[in-house]
C-alpha cells in the first residue's frame, strides 16, 4: 500500500497502521470502525487512508528502461 508516514497535515504517525487496516479490510470489516479502532479523529488522517492510491505499485509494473523498452519494441514491429 507505501502509506505516508505522518499525516500530511497535522504530522501524526499514521504508518503503523498501514498492515492492520489491509488485514482489516480483507476481513470485511466497516472502514468507518478500524478507523476507530486507530484513534484516528481527526479528519485529515481519515482521509490519509481513505484517499490513499497506490501509485508505486502500478509504477513498479512498467519497464525501468523505457528508452531500450522501446527499441526492443520497434525492432520486433
Amino acid at each position: 500500500m507505501s502509506l505516508p508516514i505522518r499525516c500530511f497535515t497535522c504530522n501524526k504517525v499514521i504508518g503503523q497502521y498501514e498492515q492492520k487496516f489491509e488485514n482489516m479490510l480483507e476481513q470485511g470489516i466497516h472502514i468507518n470502525t478500524i478507523l476507530n479502532s486507530f484513534n484516528l479523529s481527526r479528519y485529515c488522517c481519515r482521509r490519509m487512508f481513505l484517499g490513499h492510491v497506490p501509485v508505486l505499485d502500478k509504477q513498479l509494473s512498467f519497464p525501468k528502461d523505457i528508452e531500450n523498452y522501446s527499441e526492443k519494441k520497434s525492432k520486433t514491429e
